[in-house]
């Protein structure tokens, strides 16, 4: 992931670029050195036209050109697509507390059908991981980091994925971003619905509980888009 960062640094331009220091190539831990943004601002909160500048910064991204492939997102369809692995074995989503088996077995076929039908391909060029923590606002520009998950795709599921997220942190409801938009809800809130209750990856590691986050909101935003009940949790 960091050597796919490294190409990255090496060779996207634009506004939304931090400045790249330099590297230390190393077989086991490469080291990547950026610019000090301790004293950018890092939300939450969010401020006042924050939100438009990061959708900007996203529009300017798109249209970016690499010398190099990257993943395409379409490719990736059958691990985006997560409610069919969710009917299959629920229990550790149901463990998570944010709906009961009743609601999950009514909820099921909305979800996987609008699942289904998301547009991922387009040539988009992708960050597919903003939050808050992996932009800041530095001397009137959004500066995004965190490049590993860099693919081609359809725009909006860079945006959608950013949304839960943004809502968790103080910001609008996901729709009022990216309205009618069912379909990218779904997978979204499948994609952590499948992996947030499982367990941690490494001793300490946060990941779950981030994706949980994320999913309160996600869980939420698909059962609004699809006129479902709201789940207990979300």
């Amino acid at each position: 992931w960091l050597r796919t960062e490294q190409q990255v640094y090496a060779c996207l331009k634009g506004s939304f670029m931090p400045r790249c220091l330099g590297q230390v190539e190393d077989a086991e831990e490469p080291v990547l050195f950026l610019e000090d943004l301790s004293g950018a601002h890092w939300p939450p909160p969010w401020e006042a036209g924050q939100v438009e500048a990061v959708l900007r910064a996203l529009e300017e991204l798109w249209r970016r050109e690499l010398p190099f492939e990257v993943p395409r997102l379409e490719d990736q369809r059958a691990e985006m697509q997560s409610w069919p692995k969710v009917r299959e074995a629920p229990e550790q989503f149901l463990a998570l507390g944010l709906c009961d088996a009743q609601w999950l077995e009514a909820a099921l076929p909305a979800l996987e059908s609008a699942e289904s039908r998301v547009r991922l391909d387009g040539d988009d060029l992708l960050h597919l991981d903003v939050r808050g923590d992996n932009l800041c606002f530095s001397q009137g520009r959004v500066l995004l980091l965190d490049w590993n998950w860099v693919c081609r795709g359809n725009g909006k599921l860079d945006v959608g994925a950013w949304l839960p997220s943004l809502h968790r942190e103080g910001g609008p409801p996901p729709e009022a971003v990216l309205p009618g938009e069912p379909e990218v809800a779904a997978m979204l809130a499948g994609y952590w619905a499948w992996r947030a209750g499982q367990p941690a990856p490494t001793p300490g590691s946060r990941l779950r509980e981030m994706q949980k986050y994320q999913l309160v909101a996600a869980l939420g935003w698909a059962a609004r888009e699809l006129g479902l009940p709201p789940p207990a949790g979300s």
